[in-house]
């Protein structure tokens, strides 16, 4: 439960840092992005070294790191996602992806989904899962987060 907890308040501490870049940089979108990804890669460095300090079995403290850094990173990258509003694509729910597919065919009296971008996002975010379960499952739990992004 606390894992949890702390997940979600780093999480949101991610999403307000990364509304306060796109209001802050609203003007230069290109900007904004290399802000956001360049602080999201600093995290995801950060939470590789923390999972290589603790090895095999990541525990206490560490444990609590690594589950808050990788959660402000990913609030970061909803956030941008969200201020960047590309059509069609939500980048980071994988949910809302597969219902858009859907919910926008014409056969749901949509005009159409476009379902080729969501498709290969879909697939993409499968083909990672599965070679990041598989690292875990055979121990290699740091090198499963370089394959997290």
């Amino acid at each position: 439960m606390a894992r949890s907890l702390v997940a979600i308040g780093a999480f949101i501490l991610g999403a307000l840092g990364g509304g306060f870049f796109r209001s802050r940089l609203s003007s230069r979108l290109r900007r904004q992005l290399a802000v956001a990804t360049g602080t999201q890669l600093l995290l995801l460095v950060a939470g590789v070294i923390l999972s290589a300090i603790a090895g095999s079995a990541i525990q206490g403290g560490l444990r609590y790191g690594l589950v808050a850094v990788l959660a402000v990173a990913m609030g970061i990258q909803n956030a941008t996602a969200r201020g960047l509003a590309i059509p069609d694509l939500t980048t980071t729910v994988l949910t809302m992806t597969i219902t858009g597919i859907a919910a926008d065919t014409h056969a749901a009296g949509g005009s159409g989904s476009r379902a080729g971008r969501r498709l290969i996002s879909i697939g993409a975010m499968l083909c990672c899962a599965v070679v990041g379960a598989v690292l875990i499952l055979r121990g290699q739990v740091t090198a499963s987060l370089s394959w997290s992004r």
